[in-house]
């Protein structure tokens, strides 16, 4: 085989990657951002996301219920969400998607089934994690409110003694 049919093979075989990668990139994504009705449980836990990666404390402790403000202190929420953003958060260029895949339950109790997307690299050396979470919803005076105590969509640590809400 001459240098030069060898280069072509190889230059084509690169091309044919190179597409294959767009290909998938192109099918595997394309999951567009919603906006779901004011009012609805898809709709709090989007305002509560956006309120946490606004990092405003007081806006994601007012989505919680009585219940678990009863039981877990603003002081404490907002140290362990001050812990989570400084140990937890995606690093150096990677990036994380929430999708929400749909609301389980009815009446006053719901339960919000999320898929969380975590991107890490750049390039052809790019690499996905993806996780199931759920958010447990209950009604209170109209509207929808955390059950559990979340720091971001991981549950919150509790103070030794105490009972956790929403179980």
């Amino acid at each position: 085989m001459s240098s030069t049919r060898t280069l072509a093979v190889i230059a084509g075989g690169v091309l044919v990657l190179v597409a294959a990668s767009v290909a998938i990139v192109l099918l595997a994504g394309g999951r567009q951002a919603q906006i779901f009705a004011a009012g609805s449980p898809e709709r709090t836990v989007q305002v509560y996301l956006q309120a946490w990666e606004d990092q405003d404390a007081a806006a994601t402790w007012a989505f919680f219920s009585s219940e678990v403000q009863d039981a877990y202190s603003f002081d404490d929420y907002e140290r362990a969400a001050d812990d989570y953003y400084r140990y937890n958060s995606p690093g150096d260029g990677a990036s994380r998607s929430v999708f929400i895949d749909g609301v389980d339950g009815s009446g006053d109790n719901v339960t919000v089934r999320l898929t969380v997307e975590e991107y890490y690299g750049d390039g052809l050396n790019t690499s996905s994690y993806r996780s199931p979470r759920t958010v447990r919803l209950v009604r209170e005076d109209g509207d929808w409110k955390l059950r559990d105590p979340l720091i971001w969509l991981d549950p919150a640590p509790f103070e030794d003694g105490k009972a956790q809400p929403g179980s």
